[in-house]
């Protein structure tokens, strides 16, 4: 992993992990979750239960991650406490961006920059740690009840596109 004093001494390093995160990461992965998956299952189930089944297909995309040698994925290992909380991190963060998606009229946009900001401050900022993963699943899950018990994002359609632009307006309810 690399170190904030890393990118002092190299700040060109600062550059390629800021275009690796969004497009490696948050942009080509929110394309496909956020911008198609989404709206195919919104045409079956409501949104949150549209989250919680992109998480789990979502989760299943990094497994490989489990077998790359120097990645934290491989660190934790298989069926390890670390590997559910990344699945129920992943989980999570599908209803979070989901959410958020939504909520600024069905915008990819707003998941793809909410992943990458997610994805570069854990990775770069903050000083991590299994701890430290481990706390911000707990703050995940205190904002992601919060959303599912304030701002409701059950909520079922039957042609997706059309409405898109209309679901944020009746999610606020």
């Amino acid at each position: 992993m690399i170190q904030l004093g890393q990118i002092i001494t190299q700040p060109q390093m600062l550059l390629e992990i800021v275009i690796n995160t969004f497009l490696i990461g948050a942009l080509s992965e929110e394309i496909g979750w956020r911008g198609y998956a989404l709206d195919k299952a919104l045409e079956r189930w409501s949104a949150l239960r549209s989250s919680l089944v992109i998480g789990i297909f979502w989760f299943a995309w990094h497994l490989p991650l489990f077998t790359v040698p120097g990645t934290l994925q491989q660190q934790w290992g298989w069926f390890t406490p670390m590997f559910w909380v990344y699945l129920l991190t992943i989980v999570l963060l599908s209803i979070l961006f989901t959410w958020i998606s939504l909520h600024n009229r069905a915008s990819v946009l707003s998941a793809v920059l909410l992943h990458f900001f997610y994805n570069f401050t854990l990775g770069l900022i903050v000083p991590f740690s299994d701890r430290m993963f481990f706390l911000q699943m707990i703050l995940l899950s205190l904002v992601v009840a919060f959303i599912i018990r304030f701002k409701p994002v059950a909520t079922t359609h039957q042609h997706p596109l059309p409405l898109r632009a209309s679901l944020a307006n009746d999610l606020k309810a």
